[in-house]
């Protein structure tokens, strides 16, 4: 959740840095002009999914409406955004080669190359890198803006910047600030994801037979102290069909496959869905009546998507909430990384769905 301090610099930052006159093209009602590109570098796929508002609310900036995403393929950016109208292109941003691929600043170069090539009129870096900014410059991008800090401000030529109060803030904190400097509306509620018609048709065709309305349980975990256990998704996955649900889909990676076979053989209502494409995954999650699941990228994925989903923060805290998401703590403490999943019970969780929705059945 966001915090006060961290919000209280947002406002700070939107205060100090007003959105100013800027020379040469543009206004200050739509300061983009021609063709823009957003790049936005981190490597998860919850960093792509929670800066979905931001890069939403810069597409409304540009012309046409729609903007060119620079993002690394860990962030599974072309699975997360295939659906989504504002979105032109993506680029794939390699800052480190793939073994025999070549030397770590050729992947720079491709990217300066690839941007010269698309003739854009405006480029944003939604993250503090000089280099990136910089690779702005070098192709040829005539406005340039980004978030300004220390030397990374010589590369760019469009303001606002964020004060340096604003550097301590977490990643996503650090675009709101930068999205309230430019003036432009707040990014929350956060917007759907859109799952691409051949995921939305591929999900249809695994489920068909499968039953009626279905729950969709995650049960995968990058970390070991993020989770909650075999035992407790298979009494959770009891209670639910005890509540009529005719369909209990459990959702993994490989590492989770052993597991999601034994909770399947051992419940007539319980489907596996393992390694499946990012898109497959949001159609799925968009077609539940709700989602629970560990602490993961997957979790994230759900509430964007405008799911209900009941996160398990045993051991974390989500770094915010948004309108869709229902946090799930211990009932006899904060969050622990040495015990925490397990102080969560099942009846806690079930009793948190309660509270939510009412019941447990659809």
């Amino acid at each position: 959740m966001l915090g006060e301090a961290d919000a209280a610099a947002i406002g700070r930052a939107a205060q100090a840095v007003r959105p100013a006159a800027r020379s040469g093209p543009g206004t200050a009602e739509r300061p983009f002009t021609g063709r823009t590109v957003v790049i936005q570098p981190l490597p998860g796929i919850g960093d792509m999914a929670w800066h979905l508002a931001h890069l939403h609310a810069l597409a409304e900036q540009a012309p046409s409406g729609r903007i060119t995403v620079v993002a690394k393929p860990s962030s599974q950016a072309a699975d997360l955004l295939g659906g989504e109208a504002w979105v032109e292109d993506i680029i794939t941003l390699r800052r480190r080669p793939r073994a025999g691929a070549g030397r770590e600043g050729d992947g720079l170069l491709r990217l300066i190359g690839a941007l010269r090539r698309r003739d854009f009129g405006t480029g944003v870096v939604l993250h503090h890198s000089t280099t990136l900014a910089c690779a702005l410059q070098l192709a040829a991008i005539p406005n340039r803006f980004g978030y300004g800090f220390t030397h990374q401000r010589v590369c760019l030529n469009r303001p606002p910047f964020l004060p340096e109060t604003c550097r301590p803030l977490d990643p996503v904190s650090k675009a709101d600030a930068y999205i309230a400097a430019l003036g432009l509306p707040a990014g929350e509620p956060l917007p759907f994801l859109r799952p691409s018609a051949s995921a939305r048709a591929e999900v249809a065709g695994r489920l068909a037979g499968q039953g009626g309305p279905y729950v969709v349980l995650g049960v995968g975990s990058s970390e070991a102290y993020k989770q909650w256990g075999e035992a407790q998704f298979a009494q959770l996955c009891d209670a639910l069909q005890g509540a009529g649900w005719p369909l209990v889909v459990m959702l993994g990676g490989a590492a989770e496959a052993e597991m999601i076979g034994r909770l399947t053989r051992r419940s007539p209502v319980a489907f596996p869905a393992v390694g499946w494409r990012l898109g497959e995954v949001a159609a799925l999650i968009q077609g539940a009546a709700y989602y629970v699941g560990n602490d993961t990228a997957t979790l994230n994925l759900a509430a964007m998507a405008g799911s209900r989903a009941y996160g398990l923060f045993g051991a974390t805290t989500p770094l915010r909430l948004g309108p869709w998401l229902r946090p799930v703590y211990p009932a006899d403490g904060p969050p622990r990384r040495t015990d925490g999943m397990e102080r969560i019970s099942v009846a806690a969780v079930l009793a948190a769905i309660v509270r939510d929705r009412g019941g447990l059945g659809h």
